[in-house]
């Protein structure tokens, strides 16, 4: 009695899926976690290549700008102040971006890899200081996180 091309079919997809499903988990058991957005696998411990948002999705460097426009609308005002600050830090810090506090002080774009606005950490993105207008942002509330083209850096 020959087999169903169907049932062939299914029989075979459903092993590939239960093969795919134990990569994943070798995967994981060699400290390697995907990104939400591309899928792509990064190493977890060293936290640069991928960002822990703090709101359950890891986001690698190469997905983060577009990510973070369809995602902070989705957020309440503390969640994206702390996405933000979480952002600013990891930039930062491994991928050596730099903290822009002044518009004319900001680099060309044609140098620019990566720009992204985010409340500024002194004011809590309230713009206000012991008194009156934040110095840090001039009282706008926001500072500029840059990173520039690699071969720039």
């Amino acid at each position: 009695m020959p087999i169903e091309p169907e049932k062939d079919f299914e029989a075979k997809f459903a092993r590939l899926a239960q093969e795919l499903e134990r990569q994943k988990d070798a995967l994981k058991l060699l400290g390697l976690k995907p990104c939400s957005s591309c899928g792509k696998y990064y190493l977890g411990q060293d936290g640069r290549g991928l960002l822990d948002s703090g709101i359950g999705q890891l986001v690698c460097h190469r997905c983060v700008q577009d990510w973070w426009r369809q995602r902070s609308p989705t957020l309440n005002a503390k969640q994206r102040q702390a996405v933000e600050a979480k952002l600013r830090r990891w930039l930062v810090t491994h991928h050596n971006a730099k903290v822009i506090q002044e518009n004319e002080k900001l680099p060309p774009d044609s140098q620019v890899e990566l720009k992204m606005v985010v409340a500024c950490e002194q004011c809590n993105g309230t713009g206000k200081g012991p008194s009156g207008d934040c110095h840090s942002c001039d009282g706008r509330g926001s500072v500029w996180v840059v990173q520039l083209r690699p071969e720039l850096q």
